[in-house]
């Protein structure tokens, strides 16, 4: 995110413009980093594709760009490289990084590697159509902080905070962080606003008559609670392990060294491979596979050694989320509503899809029946409009109505494509 203002016309008579940035990717390659800096003032390392150089600002075309101006408490929360650092190979950042999780949490392999991927797409979270949300679970809120203290020290731009709400999230965007939540009572509706607003292209209304941009790498703890199944498609589920004793401490002191470790090297990795991620994920060259595990291993080149014993816990995870998904109302909507539009139908009233619904959620095993209201409210959560007539509340396949009946529909894994459907390819050329 960057701000731009201008200064007074000097003797050149021209304007100079302060952009107030927390990382600038330039089109040829180069960029502007956030690292650490004297007393409370970060400073900016400048990236020409080869070499760095760290200075307070950096010109460039005219153009004065500056560390985003913040309260001192953000900065000092906040664990920034100083500079970077050779890594050596990926695989051997991403191997340090998976064995750094299992010897503190105590973490089966499959299930630090899963994390090593996510810390991955923290630092390329600026390419990504929707960042993936990583949700922690566990009764153990020591082990929790623990974890997050970690991944503070290894992910881009953390913070970690309790009692985020949408005020707070708004708020400290300015510094693009990767968000490390502690927050096991979160309501559902900070939830599904953190997802929904997860996706590049949406922007929410500000304070000031703006709009913002929210899109962001997030993890949250959620105790024992699995309210985190509706937005599956864009998440990770990490189960924290039973307690064991004599964790190796994971003091003040144990923490910077950490940092000073990784946050260098995985700065050199991120503008090592930005081009190539961010060309990868814009023209289409993502990999053959989920949209999520195509993003674990965009973010990860290199990654094959990581990638071989995480890949096998996410497919187990997708197929748990998919069979969930027989049974949830909103999907099997969405499911009765593709099938509809497939049959050429223009409208459909919402007596008619409620028993629809109904019906195919029977023929799966559920014996709840979910009145046209209950409906109702789900359609409106998923962005499906509908509209009054003198039969009732009807839902009108328009263009709008459609497109997101299929966006949906690809989303929740339902339904199949018919040749000739101008919406199912344009659905079938975004997922590719």
């Amino acid at each position: 995110m960057a701000r731009t203002t201008r200064l007074p016309k000097g003797h050149s008579g021209s304007e100079t413009q302060i952009v107030s940035t927390a990382g600038t990717i330039f089109g040829d390659g180069t960029a502007v980093e956030l690292v650490g800096g004297t007393g409370d003032k970060p400073r900016l390392l400048s990236w020409n594709g080869r070499k760095s150089t760290i200075a307070a600002q950096v010109e460039r075309e005219g153009k004065i760009y500056q560390p985003v101006d913040l309260h001192p408490s953000i900065w000092k929360a906040t664990r920034l490289p100083n500079s970077v650092a050779d890594y050596g190979k990926g695989s051997d950042l991403f191997t340090e990084t998976r064995e750094l999780l299992e010897t503190h949490l105590g973490f089966s392999a499959a299930e630090a590697a899963l994390a090593t991927g996510w810390i991955c797409t923290c630092w390329f979270a600026d390419f990504l159509s929707s960042p993936p949300t990583l949700f922690v679970y566990g009764s153990d809120m020591g082990l929790a902080i623990t974890l997050f203290q970690l991944l503070s020290c290894i992910c881009r731009h953390p913070l970690l905070l309790a009692e985020l709400n949408r005020a707070s999230l708004c708020a400290l965007m300015a510094l693009r962080p990767t968000w490390l939540i502690n927050q096991p009572g979160m309501t559902s509706r900070l939830l599904d606003f953190c997802g929904d607003s997860n996706y590049r292209g949406v922007l929410v209304p500000g304070t000031r008559g703006d709009v913002l941009d929210l899109v962001s790498s997030k993890s949250i703890f959620m105790g024992a609670n699995s309210a985190a199944h509706s937005w599956c498609e864009h998440s990770l589920h990490l189960a924290l392990p039973p307690a064991r004793r004599g964790p190796p401490p994971l003091d003040e002191a144990r923490q910077v060294q950490i940092a000073d470790h990784f946050q260098p090297r995985f700065l050199l990795y991120r503008l090592h491979h930005l081009q190539q991620v961010r060309q990868s994920r814009s023209n289409g060259s993502a990999p053959p596979m989920s949209d999520l595990a195509g993003t674990l291993q965009t973010c990860s080149p290199n990654g094959n050694q990581v990638e071989s014993l995480w890949l096998p816990l996410l497919q187990a995870q997708e197929r748990d989320a998919l069979a969930q998904r027989c049974w949830d109302p909103g999907s099997a909507m969405i499911e009765v509503l593709l099938s509809l539009r497939h049959a050429s139908e223009s409208e459909t009233a919402m007596k008619e899809l409620a028993a629809l619904t109904n019906a195919l959620l029977r023929s799966r095993g559920e014996n709840r029946e979910y009145s046209e209201e209950e409906l109702g409210k789900r359609l409106q959560k998923l962005g499906v409009h509908r509209h009054r007539k003198n039969i009732g509340m009807v839902i009108v396949f328009d263009r709008a109505n459609s497109c997101r009946v299929h966006q949906l529909a690809r989303s929740f894994s339902v339904g199949k494509s018919v040749t000739g459907c101008p919406d199912c390819e344009e659905a079938q050329v975004a997922k590719e």
